[in-house]
């Protein structure tokens, strides 16, 4: 009887507790590119432009962001790294004047199926919360879970 009521209560509990893995580690990839965004801002004041180089030159040199890139091959990751981050210009803009910086789930993950988060240089925050590619859904233009 004991080993009946713990196979229930684990039946219960482990849903619950995968979920809440996954919605808390949903704050790396909000942090990666609060981050990320925050450096291009420092870029732009610097050189009068964005950038789509996260991972090479300087800020100085006007030539990347120079954030550290790890894996193979070398990408961008979030602190935990649960997420890749990029970095590209809007559809019909340009990088010199505007960016959008993604994060994607890393494969293999409990991410994996949790969606992208993108944060433009305007402020907006998307996340693709059914995970179908796009961000046209009612509720994908806050980062909020509901």
């Amino acid at each position: 009887i004991v080993v009946v009521v713990m196979g229930i209560l684990a039946a219960i509990a482990y849903p619950s507790y995968t979920r809440y893995i996954t919605e808390s580690r949903r704050s790396d990839a909000q942090i990666g590119l609060t981050q990320l965004a925050n450096m291009e801002e420092k870029f732009f004041s610097q050189c009068n432009k964005y950038t789509i180089a996260t991972t090479t030159g300087t800020v100085q040199g006007c030539d990347g962001l120079g954030m550290t890139s790890t894996g193979t091959p070398s990408q961008t990751y979030s602190p935990n790294q649960y997420y890749i981050l990029t970095v590209a210009a809007p559809a019909g803009g340009s990088i010199d004047t505007a960016f959008i910086a993604t994060a994607t789930p890393v494969a293999g993950t409990t991410q994996a199926n949790d969606g992208k988060f993108t944060l433009a240089h305007t402020g907006l925050k998307q996340w693709d919360k059914n995970n179908d590619g796009d961000y046209a859904d009612t509720g994908e233009t806050t980062w909020r879970k509901h």
